[in-house]
Formats: structure tokens, C-alpha cells, sequence
């Protein structure tokens, strides 16, 4: 009986609705398959999908999206930005090292690719979010390793 009326509301649905309730539930099975919500925008197996995920991020940055639309999406775990997570994450790697080596000046070639993550760091220090860079110092980031020449 559910899967009747289901059905019904689904043909009463706009094709708009319809389409992003497909769409959703192919992120649903990316998700499961692949441990996150994070479609690349040119996802080579379904490239409606990835233009799809890319869309809702810019309708959510320009408050285009529903409140139910949001929490759907974020029930299935979506991140409406995945650059700054990943760099959270690494942010969490790189106190995890303070507190085990003492400082944040990691090895470039140090497994895992933290190392690399901190120069990178370093090297875009001016482009960087007034936010991360503050998170950096706190944490007691050296944004330089050169050794200061003595007068």
C-alpha cells in the first residue's frame, strides 16, 4: 500500500522534484559505495550526478536551497564545502603531530602527506583565510623554517 501511494506522490511531483529526488538517491549510493557525498564535478561514471552535487553547494552558498533539501542531504552526510574539511582534516593531523613530536615542522616526505599539506601551507600563507592562518599560530606554526642569520 506505502509503495502505491508513494508512487502516486512521486507522479505528482514536478519533473524539477523528481529529478533531484533520482539524483539524491544515486548520491545515497555513491555515498555507500565510496564513504562520502563528495561526486567529483567531472565523475566520469555519472556525469549528471557530479554537476548535480556541484549545483546544490552553489544553491546553498546563494541560499537557494530548502530547509528539507538541506537536511536531506546533510542526513546523507553531504558537505557544502569539502576544500575547507579537507584542510580541517589535515589541520587535525598537524596538532596530533604537535603533540607528539612538539612542534608543526613536519618532514616534507612524512607519510601520509602531511608534510607536503605544511608547505603547501607555507607557501600560500597570503592566500590562506584570515581563519587558518590564525588557527596555524595558535597551534604555533612556523612559517618559515630559514634559520635567522645572526648580527
Amino acid at each position: 500500500m506505502m509503495d502505491c501511494i508513494n508512487l502516486l506522490m512521486f507522479h505528482f511531483l514536478t519533473h524539477s522534484q523528481q529529478l533531484s529526488i533520482s539524483y539524491q538517491e544515486e548520491l545515497e549510493a555513491y555515498a555507500d559505495e565510496n564513504g562520502d557525498c563528495n561526486v567529483p564535478k567531472e565523475y566520469a561514471a555519472n556525469p549528471q550526478l557530479g554537476s548535480w552535487v556541484d549545483n546544490q553547494r552553489t544553491c546553498y552558498k546563494n541560499g537557494e536551497l530548502s530547509d528539507d533539501r538541506i537536511e536531506r542531504l546533510e542526513d546523507l552526510g553531504f558537505s557544502w564545502d569539502p576544500n575547507q574539511d579537507s584542510w580541517d582534516r589535515c589541520f587535525k593531523e598537524l596538532a596530533a603531530y604537535k603533540l607528539e613530536n612538539g612542534d608543526c615542522n613536519v618532514p616534507q616526505k612524512y607519510e601520509g602527506g602531511l608534510g607536503q599539506w605544511v608547505n603547501k601551507q607555507r607557501n600560500r600563507k597570503d592566500s590562506l583565510s584570515d581563519d587558518c592562518k590564525k588557527r596555524l599560530e595558535d597551534l604555533g606554526f612556523a612559517w618559515s623554517l630559514r634559520s635567522k642569520k645572526r648580527k
